[in-house]
């Protein structure tokens, strides 16, 4: 059922999904069996958007970046669509850029941004103003919770919990130019690892698989696997038990 909005040519719309008002939805768009967009939904032209997923008010899909010519990062003039997979929750004001691949049952909270270029796998939760910047890949089942932000080229694998407020910073330099970029990595944390809220974590360090980083603690070097590590830097305390 389509209310009042615009639809630009080329776009295959299934005759299941039901779209609200105010919307635009851009050409050359798939929109799945059973989808449910909600009023003033703006979706870019090529995205595609898996079976039976539901995208909230003031949802913005496939959005081109931009610059204002002050951006380290170089944009290409070309990315791949915006993929959503099914049995996907697309929240209130969300935000998701082009290049970007979202897996099966995925839940974006509202207020969620997710930049050019991530991968977000299967069964994955971000809560609410979760802040991810581009080229972040993130593993199956992983759920981190609401202002987290992921700065580029982080890694998270399968099964990780990050709590509120954790930030990965990915530039010890903190280049205001787009000079020897080669430098900036961002942290890998590993499967099974739990990230206590408002953690920080240095460019480049790598939290190895069932370790648990404690609430409030700056990682500034590797962090073997099945450990605890807490405190400003982050020391590692003991083993952990459950792992």
């Amino acid at each position: 059922m389509l209310l009042k909005g615009n639809i630009r040519g080329g776009k295959m719309i299934s005759k299941t999904a039901k779209v609200g008002n105010n919307f635009n939805i851009g050409k050359n768009c798939i929109i799945g069996e059973n989808v449910v967009i909600h009023n003033n939904v703006t979706i870019y032209d090529n995205t595609i958007i898996g079976d039976n997923t539901e995208i909230f008010d003031n949802a913005v899909l496939g959005r081109p970046p931009r610059s204002a010519g002050n951006l380290v990062h170089k944009l290409k003039d070309d990315y791949s669509n915006l993929v959503i997979g099914k049995n996907c929750s697309i929240g209130v004001g969300a935000v998701v850029y082009v290049g970007t691949v979202i897996g099966n049952n995925v839940l974006l909270c509202d207020y969620c941004s997710i930049r050019e270029e991530c991968k977000i796998d299967d069964y994955t939760t971000l809560g609410r103003h979760v802040a991810v910047n581009h080229s972040v890949t993130i593993g199956k089942r992983t759920k981190i919770i609401d202002n987290a932000c992921l700065g580029s080229y982080l890694i998270v694998e399968d099964d990780v919990f990050i709590s509120a407020g954790v930030i990965f910073t990915n530039d010890n330099e903190m280049r205001l130019s787009g000079k020897q970029l080669d430098k900036t990595s961002g942290p890998c944390i590993k499967k099974g690892c739990r990230i206590g809220g408002n953690s920080i974590f240095l460019p480049g360090v790598i939290v190895g698989e069932n370790s648990v980083i404690g609430a409030g603690s700056v990682v500034t070097k590797d962090i073997p696997s099945g450990t605890v590590a807490m405190g400003i830097p982050a020391r590692i305390k003991k083993s952990n038990s459950l792992e």
